[in-house]
């Protein structure tokens, strides 16, 4: 019997923790996209990826830096890699 009790309430923590992410997720998510549809991000999503090549570019090398840039820009126009 202590034992069957002991597993309820151990499954109601799991059921109140799976809750408390469920909530703390969605609020992460409408906040991010408010900030993504924010014009001073959509104003700064160049310089991003600037910055982001730049660092492939050191730690992978001008060539394969420019092979990975090169693909992400084929993808996200649309045309495969």
């Amino acid at each position: 019997m202590e034992q069957q009790e002991a597993e309820r309430r151990l499954q109601d923590l799991r059921d109140a923790l799976l809750d408390d992410w469920l909530l703390v997720t969605e609020h992460l998510a409408g906040t991010q996209q408010q900030m993504e549809s924010s014009l001073s991000w959509r104003v700064t999503a160049p310089l991003r990826l600037v910055r982001l090549f730049q660092v492939k570019a050191r730690e992978l090398g001008l060539p394969a830096a420019t092979r990975l840039g090169t693909a992400v820009v084929a993808r996200r126009l649309g045309r495969g890699a």
